[in-house]
């Protein structure tokens, strides 16, 4: 369907733009008033730059101009972009029509920039292409978590500054190993593989996202690496069943108890390491730190991120297990590990639950196939287990 908008007449004598389906772009009684209003907020927050997803008719992004703060605006739809250079004379800086063209954008102008998504771009994001809107989603969680976190990390990094210097550097060289390389999350799959874990302990190179040491504590499994990349307190209850000297992962804003535990062995890291630390998984860090200290494969185990049975984590230490997070969540769980993977130099395992959903550019296990891969992987045989569909 072509997105088609049209242009309106308000009582204060600005043209406003209002989708066919009845979605406004702007407001039906004072557009301008509305733009000035909320640039007003945005320039009092000291933001340094603002990148705008929805330019409209260019109200917005003309006025925070006005105000002196750097601004680009980026259109969605080809229609509402036509009718901002003939009315405002404000057409958008760049018009994306699929997910790759949004990607290089939010990579040219997004670093550093304050992001503001219009209200009529989600509401109408289903008459977008499917990678559009799938992206969309996505950077709309990461918004959201980012403004509910925001305060936290700052408050942590701060508390954090005198003792993370106190802490071991990272040095991945240093961490080399020929092992099998294995990151653990929560989910079902680790249940499911924990006796194969069992058994080839000693065959692997065991990288455990912080959430699942409760799970691998009571099954008498010590992680070779544990990473605590949570900024909350739930990541003290999972550092609780640690032994003592566990080598952790720590970040600058780790929650400061974390960064203040002496029973464990902490190592800090920041972001000149390169390890992932986006994409709302724990799990996904913990893949990308094995992958850095292995040169083979890597399996993903307890990293479903999808919730088929309304219980995700089960024997987690944290308050929220068995309560639903919600599916935008995991699908961008499986957005970020998906362009992970495709970015990554090596073969990269995701073990599933039959009818769970596979993170795309990944081998697909089931639990069952799980020790032949190992098998296979230390024997260095060619590869010919099948990729499920």
């Amino acid at each position: 369907m072509t997105n088609r908008f049209v242009t309106r007449a308000t009582a204060s004598g600005h043209t406003t733009a209002v989708h066919i389906g009845g979605t406004l772009v702007h407001s039906a009684q004072d557009p301008h008033a509305e733009a000035e209003a909320i640039a007003s907020i945005l320039t009092s927050a000291e933001y340094k730059s603002l990148l705008v997803i929805g330019n409209g008719l260019g109200y917005l992004s003309g006025a925070v101009r006005r105000r002196g703060l750097k601004c680009v605006s980026i259109e969605l739809f080809a229609d509402i972009n036509s009718l901002a250079a003939e009315v405002t004379g404000v057409a958008a800086d760049k018009l994306c029509l699929s997910g790759e063209e949004l990607i290089s954008a939010l990579d040219q102008y997004g670093l550093n920039a304050h992001i503001l998504m219009s209200p009529y771009i989600m509401a109408l994001r289903a008459e977008l292409s499917d990678d559009l809107r799938t992206l969309l989603e996505e950077l709309q969680v990461t918004l959201q978590s980012q403004r509910a976190y925001k305060n936290l990390i700052d408050r942590n990094i701060e508390a954090n500054r005198a003792q993370l210097p106190k802490l071991t550097r990272l040095c991945i060289q240093e961490q080399q190993s020929c092992k099998l390389a294995i990151a653990v999350g929560s989910g079902p799959t680790l249940d499911a593989c924990m006796q194969t874990i069992i058994e080839w302990r000693d065959e692997l190179l065991l990288v455990a996202a912080s959430g699942a040491v409760p799970v691998l504590r009571k099954n008498g499994i010590c992680p070779d690496w544990i990473v605590a990349l949570e900024a909350r307190e739930s990541v003290v209850a999972d550092l609780e069943s640690a032994e003592c000297e566990s080598k952790v992962l720590v970040f600058p804003w780790t929650h400061p108890r974390a960064i203040n535990d002496d029973r464990l062995t902490l190592i800090a890291a920041n972001e000149s390491d390169g390890i992932c630390t986006g994409g709302g998984s724990t799990g996904l860090a913990a893949a990308d730190f094995v992958a850095m200290l292995t040169s083979g494969a890597i399996f993903m185990i307890g990293m479903d991120m999808s919730d088929r049975k309304g219980e995700y984590s089960a024997g987690v230490a944290r308050t929220t297990t068995n309560y639903t997070i919600g599916a935008a969540k995991f699908n961008v769980m499986r957005a970020a590990a998906s362009r992970w993977i495709c970015s990554l130099k090596k073969k990269a395992y995701h073990v599933v639950m039959p009818g769970g959903e596979q993170i795309n550019g990944a081998h697909k296990l089931y639990p069952i196939e799980i020790a032949t891969a190992f098998a296979r992987q230390k024997n260095e045989t060619p590869d010919s287990l099948e990729v499920h569909a």
